[in-house]
């Protein structure tokens, strides 16, 4: 099974397009996707720079399962926005989610 394909089997069939959307202008659902530009965080008292990886293009996530990385990433969105499609229009809005 692909990792769309369990994605699909995840969702509701309504928000399903929305999230193949999503990740397809993330990471083209490329579980060994890495986004070159860093995001910075202080962590005790150092800025670090984490960057995205994976399907969902998750923070400092480095696991190379891509069926963990849609587990993962639909947390991520569930609890952010609610559904995919919130989480694409935001992303459409300010070009990051």
């Amino acid at each position: 099974m692909s990792p769309m394909a369990y994605a699909q089997k995840l969702v509701k069939p309504s928000q399903f397009e929305c999230l193949r959307d999503l990740w397809n202008s993330e990471s083209h659902w490329n579980y060994k996707a890495r986004n070159k530009v860093p995001v910075y965080q202080i962590r005790n008292g150092k800025r670090v720079a984490l960057h995205a990886y994976g399907i969902a293009q998750l923070l400092g996530e480095k696991s190379r399962d891509p069926f963990v990385q849609v587990t993962k990433g639909l947390r991520y969105v569930s609890s952010r926005y609610s559904s995919p499609c919130n989480a694409l229009n935001w992303h459409k809005r300010h070009g990051w989610y």
